[in-house]
Formats: structure tokens, sequence, C-alpha cells
């Protein structure tokens, strides 16, 4: 389900005249901030894998990145590589997320070996080229803990915020559980107007949450969903 159809349902749930597509837009935001904040299950986690040339040490974090899980230093990519990969592609363990159309996953990064976190002794600007080991992870960038000796290839892997909105108009959440959204959103909407009914659809909104959970923990569990499957993104 997409972005205007669980405006419209949201919409009609409300059952208000005058309702903007802005304040539903924040109805849903809501839903998005707080399912991203509360849980960390793989669905919700994306990896983007970087081409550094030699004698760099930086990398930049992804758009809508919300924590680190693991850096990998991983072999050259083999499968499709997508240019436009943040503004439109979900990467999760089992699909690739295409506009909300999911196919095979690409073919998974070999994993050469995970770099630590860790602190970083020395200015990267003064140490020496080679193969790094660690990094440090500063807000903004991941900081490598000496210059690359050649072009190598990092795999990130990192938890990323919930965006629904008319520029990302799906995620795996609301293609899978789009019952997240129109009861969280339908509750938002109510708990605005100050309403008896936001109780009911914040019932309904818990009770999506505990199904969704239960089900990505059980797929976990199971190993249904393996964490070192990857996309691929330069």
């Amino acid at each position: 389900m997409d972005y205007h159809e669980i405006k419209t349902i949201i919409a009609e749930n409300l059952h208000r005249d005058g309702l903007s597509q802005a304040f539903l837009g924040r109805c849903i935001d809501e839903v998005s901030r707080q399912v991203s904040q509360d849980v960390d299950v793989p669905i919700l986690q994306c990896n983007q894998v970087y081409r550094l040339p030699p004698k760099h040490a930086l990398l930049d974090l992804p758009r809508h990145f919300n924590g680190c899980v693991s850096l990998d230093e991983v072999e050259r990519p083999v499968g499709p590589l997508a240019a436009d990969y943040e503004k439109r592609t979900w990467r999760h363990p089992e699909t690739t997320w295409r506009l909300g159309r999911p196919r095979k996953a690409d073919k998974p990064a070999v994993v050469k070996r995970r770099l630590r976190l860790r602190a970083i002794d020395d200015p990267v600007s003064l140490a020496s080229e080679g193969r790094p080991t660690g990094y440090q992870y500063d807000g903004k960038q991941l900081v490598l803990d000496c210059p690359t000796d050649r072009t190598r290839f990092y795999r990130l892997r990192y938890r990323r915020q919930l965006v629904l909105s008319e520029d990302e108009p799906t995620n795996p959440i609301a293609d899978k559980y789009p019952d997240l959204y129109i009861n969280g959103g339908t509750a938002n909407g109510f708990d605005y107007f100050d309403e008896p009914n936001a109780q009911v659809y914040r019932e309904k909104f818990t009770q999506s949450y505990h199904n969704f959970l239960n089900i990505e923990t059980r797929m976990l569990s199971a190993g249904a969903i393996r964490s070192d499957v990857s996309g691929y993104s330069l």
C-alpha cells in the first residue's frame, strides 16, 4: 500500500471536513518516527556499498541514517548497482525494494574483514596509508583509521529512519504492514482533535505493532532473514 492510499483511508476514518494533505502527512510522519525509534529488526535495516579510492578515509553517511549496525570490507560488488539508491530504493536482507516492488536480492557481498568501531589515536591526515581495520563514527561521517592504500569496497549496514511521503511513496512497512500506518495515523489524527475514538485506534495500532514485532522476530529467530545478504550502491 502506498502513501496516497494510506492517507485516503486515514481521512475516511477521521470522517472530518477540511482535512489538509499536510495534516494527514504529519499523522503518518509520527508513525514513521515512532516505529524507527522503538524497534530494531532487519526489515528496518539497509546496506550501502562504497567504492573508496586510494588515499581516502571518509565515508559519507546515507540519507535517513539512523544508526550504524556494522562496517565490512567486501569484494568488488557483483550484480546491479543502484545509482539512485537513496531516493528510490530500499535494501534489506531478503529483497530489494524498488518503488515498492520486490525483486530478488543481488548477489551477497563477500566479506573480507569486519572493521571494529573504536577510537582513532592519530589524525587520519597524518596516518600512513594501508588497509583500515577500524573506524570512528562522528555523527556525520565514518572515519577509517587510516587512508586506503588502494581502491577498496566497504559495506555499511545501518538502521534507516522510516520515511513515507510524496517523494518516497512506499517502504517495507507500508507494503507489508499497512495497518501500522493506518491505525497509528488515524489515532494521531483523533488525538489532535481530542476525540475519544483515539483510544480505539491506539489499541488497534498496539495490536498491529505487536503482530509486526512477533512476525519479524520469529523470522529472525528461524533464520529466514540473514544479516549477511546485501544489495549494492556506489
